[in-house]
């Protein structure tokens, strides 16, 4: 079984939207394409922060890895830019219209749950978009310790799928920004843009911690290794909204809850599986969310509140 922690999370907090993402939208069916399309739908807070972690990782961590300097106007003008165009785009709900983005060669796509399920946009929600982007991408050329580590660093990697097995699952996890250095261990960064930063990602800085000590070494960092083991890399959340920096020191006991976590959550995802009425799993095989307020944010609603569809192939 294939295992993240994004595909964990949502299968706690609703059984049927995660078939929907994970098992239907892979399908070859007319539900499935349209359960694909509507995976690919988010809300305009999380494009914001998609917008941010594109800019860092796709144009100031390359010009860090060449030597070039990005200054903090270079980065807001081409943030300026982006903004406006999917901001076009995404009210015009353009994404029906739009083949899938790669993050390494286009823009996040805004696509935009709101506009699909016809909820409001004003100019103001607009500007504070902006307004936060702007910030983040300010706070980070004010924080000098951090943008120090990131200079002395010999080699950058953003957004790497790291993949190591356990048992016979297969875990997968993408941090934002992993740093090597020729005299101490590797750094993993995770950005956060983040209204309300009160939430720990403890869990979250672990399992990028074990991936990156258990993965196979890609190519192109394993030279800056010491050998076939990683150590144990440093590990920092930084809130751009607020400016703040979280340093997480972990031990054996975090990567044991890490492990339990894995385990015990793909064993649900895979009992849920099995649990298919004639071979092939349904919609209606799964349960839908306790959570109140779940549905109302949740991309998937407008098949699961049609009812059981007759088949999906």
């Amino acid at each position: 079984m294939n295992w993240s922690l994004a595909a964990a999370h949502t299968f706690q907090t609703c059984q049927r939207q995660w078939f929907y993402r994970h098992i239907l939208a892979k399908s070859r069916s007319t539900l499935g394409d349209e359960a694909r399309l509507l995976s690919r739908l988010q809300s305009i807070y999380a494009w914001r922060g998609q917008l941010v972690d594109y800019l860092l990782s796709y144009r100031l961590t390359p010009s860090l890895n060449s030597g070039r300097a990005v200054t903090l106007a270079q980065l807001l003008t081409e943030a300026r830019t982006i903004f406006d165009e999917q901001v076009e785009l995404g009210l015009n709900h353009a994404v029906r219209e739009q083949p899938p983005s790669s993050p390494r060669t286009t823009y996040p796509v805004a696509a935009w749950r709101e506009v699909e399920y016809g909820e409001p946009i004003t100019k103001e929600t607009i500007d504070c978009l902006w307004h936060d982007i702007d910030l983040s991408i300010r706070n980070l050329f004010q924080m000098g310790d951090l943008r120090k580590v990131l200079r002395e660093a010999t080699y950058r990697i953003s957004q790497r799928p790291l993949q190591f097995h356990l048992d016979d699952i297969n875990v997968k996890a993408i941090p934002d920004l992993i740093a090597f250095f020729r005299d101490h261990h590797a750094a993993i960064i995770d950005w956060k843009v983040n209204a309300g930063a009160n939430r720990d990602h403890r869990l979250q800085l672990a399992l990028y911690g074990l991936t990156f000590t258990r993965c196979h070494p890609h190519a192109d960092f394993a030279k800056y290794l010491d050998g076939p083991t990683q150590p144990l890399p440093s590990l920092t959340e930084v809130q751009l909204l607020s400016g703040e920096i979280r340093s997480y020191e972990l031990d054996q006991t975090d990567f044991d809850r890490a492990e339990a976590y894995i385990a015990e959550s793909a064993t649900e995802m895979s009992l849920a599986l099995g649990n298919q009425r004639d071979g092939e799993p349904r919609p209606e095989d799964f349960e839908v969310t306790r959570f109140p307020g779940a549905c109302e944010r949740c991309q998937f609603r407008k098949i699961c509140w049609e009812g059981p569809r007759d088949g999906m192939a």
